[in-house]
């Protein structure tokens, strides 16, 4: 079956054979003045159907209710409205389906029920919903929204996703009254408000979950913060502690290389690890993202900016770990040296060094050539260059050193690297 079809499956409500069920049913206290026939005209998709709830209740007459009455009224029969959620960030292909209708998604694009979100490859996105619960998808992930309606009897509103493939995070404002959950198709998350995962693999047809705060419960199995649990088809759930989050050797490093590189420490019992790239602590934009085999990673170049790295590992369930959280400053800024020239211009002989620089901002060099590899004894000190070149003649024979410093300026931000120690053989080496 396609993801397409497949999730579109899922997008279809399941309603109970049987009226009378409660777990179909929205539960009302009377208030007083109502009755059925007031709350049929005014809440019921068809006032009629006033008589179901009567037989339902055993309500004698329909036009007296006793104040604080508690009435079972069926969820088909009742009148709701649309609500809706927002793009809140998003980065690379992320598309919004409807039907056979389908558009890149847009900030500020509203999303509602019947709709699916779906992501790329290195692709991301954040969807915020009106009570400020959100959800976010890393790349190759897929989303549905079964329900998301305000009843309009209670205000009580649905929300209820399916996740066909790949994985999602969610956070989830507190409600004793809003019911949330998310469905794979081997298993429903429900949660009243909380921070969780949920990731599920067609391939495998596996699912994990990993509550961060509050308790989630699948399959009537609760699933308390710190803990998650791999589920399959027809096996038993067992909450594992989650695994502890891996610490950032060297956190407070600038990134200044083209490529950007960060190293965390070894956890036990990690198969694999886990890093996030966002341009904010609540990795609502989040830039990308990677799962390795050691705790080591490389992400592509970024603009020069602060940012913030999330660290995770995951068991040999695939279960992903708790998470830590660093800012880190990136201003790129690298350089090369070239090889010294050497040349003559009539008794005076020149030795040429050049060397390359990459980076944004206003840039400075500084060339420092020295009779030893730690530059003590300097013979040229020269800062403020704004080329990247410098002549340097007559030198004495002798084993020279020499290094260059890119000192960059941009924003307010100050950034400085230099190249590792040259050497320069001049003349016979002694």
């Amino acid at each position: 079956m396609s993801v397409t079809l497949a999730l579109l499956a899922l997008l279809v409500p399941a309603h109970s054979a049987s009226p009378a069920r409660t777990d179909s049913a929205v539960r009302y206290r009377v208030k007083r003045g109502d009755n059925l026939f007031t709350l049929g005209e005014r809440y019921f998709l068809r006032p009629g159907d006033y008589r179901e709830v009567q037989r339902l209740n055993r309500v004698t007459n329909p036009r007296r209710l006793p104040t604080g009455k508690v009435l079972l009224i069926p969820r088909r029969l009742l009148r709701s409205e649309q609500v809706k959620g927002t793009v809140a960030a998003y980065r690379g292909n992320v598309r919004i389906v409807r039907g056979k209708s389908e558009a890149r998604a847009v900030t500020g694009d509203q999303v509602t029920q019947g709709m699916m979100i779906a992501t790329g490859a290195k692709s991301f996105v954040t969807i915020e919903l009106p009570d400020n619960s959100r959800f976010s998808l890393p790349s190759n992930s897929w989303v549905g929204i079964t329900r998301l309606r305000r009843t309009l009897l209670t205000g009580q509103v649905e929300r209820s996703f399916s996740l066909l493939t790949g994985r999602s995070d969610w956070d989830v404002t507190p409600s004793r009254t809003n019911p949330f959950s998310v469905t794979t198709p081997i298993a429903t998350t429900a949660v009243r408000g909380t921070s969780f995962r949920v990731s599920y693999n067609e391939a495998t047809e596996s699912m994990t979950v990993g509550t961060l705060q509050g308790t989630v419960a699948v399959r009537d199995q609760a699933i308390e913060a710190g803990s998650g649990a791999a589920v399959r088809s027809g096996s038993a759930i067992k909450p594992v502690r989650l695994i502890d989050a891996p610490e950032l050797d060297r956190s407070g490093t600038i990134q200044q290389a083209e490529t950007l590189a960060f190293s965390a420490r070894t956890v036990d019992n990690a198969s694999s690890y886990g890093f996030e790239i966002a341009s904010d602590a609540g990795f609502i934009d989040r830039l990308a993202s990677e799962r390795t085999a050691t705790p080591q990673v490389t992400f592509d170049s970024l603009p020069n900016g602060t940012y913030f790295i999330r660290t995770t590992a995951l068991d040999a369930e695939g279960i992903e770990g708790q998470a830590n959280v660093f800012s880190f400053d990136r201003q790129f800024n690298t350089i090369e040296a070239d090889a010294p020239q050497a040349g003559t211009a009539g008794n005076r002989k020149d030795f040429l060094f050049r060397w390359r620089g990459s980076g944004a901002g206003k840039v400075e060099y500084r060339f420092v050539l020295s009779r030893d590899e730690a530059g003590l004894d300097r013979l040229v000190d020269r800062a403020g260059l704004l080329s990247t070149n410098l002549t340097v003649s007559d030198l004495p024979s002798g084993t020279w050193h020499w290094r260059v410093w890119s000192l960059r300026f941009e924003d307010g931000r100050y950034s400085e690297t230099v190249t590792p120690p040259q050497r320069l053989q001049v003349g016979d080496a002694r």
